[in-house]
Parts: structure tokens; C-alpha cells; sequence
């Protein structure tokens, strides 16, 4: 995905991630093992924004509640 330089296209593949193998639970997120050739490095920045930005959200919730869900949503955490 990240030889893609569609940044909706990007952030929805981190989100599907996330959803489906992160959130709440233990999780190595990367793009695999190395940065490749000819990946755009703007596309590996988009990557790492997008999850920040969900790890933040899940963060904001620890605070508020005391704990984050396990079954949380990543359209809880989408920006207005």
C-alpha cells in the first residue's frame, strides 16, 4: 500500500490495521521489515501520522475512563 501515493487510500489501510490487528491489543505495527526502495518517504509519513493519531485517541479514552476498549472503533477516533 505505501507505493501508493493516495493519502485517503493510505490512511484507510492503517485504520483497517489497526481495527482488525491493533487496538487494544499487543501489535507490531510496520511496514514490514525495512523501509523499501522506491517507497515515497511522504507516503511512510502519512503512515506514521495516521497512526499516532489513532494511538492518541485511544489514549484520550485511557485518560477519560481509565481504561481503553478493547472493542473500539476507528470511526470513533476520525477527524470532524
Amino acid at each position: 500500500m505505501l507505493q501508493e501515493t493516495d493519502e485517503r487510500k493510505i490512511r484507510e489501510s492503517v485504520r483497517y490495521c489497526m481495527e482488525h490487528g491493533g487496538v487494544g491489543k499487543r501489535y507490531v505495527f510496520s511496514t514490514s521489515n525495512c523501509i523499501f526502495k522506491g517507497m515515497p518517504p511522504e507516503s511512510y509519513r502519512v503512515m506514521l501520522d495516521e497512526y499516532r493519531r489513532i494511538c492518541r485517541a485511544v489514549e484520550s479514552e485511557k485518560a477519560i475512563n481509565g481504561v481503553g476498549r478493547i472493542g473500539w472503533r476507528i470511526e470513533d477516533s476520525r477527524p470532524g
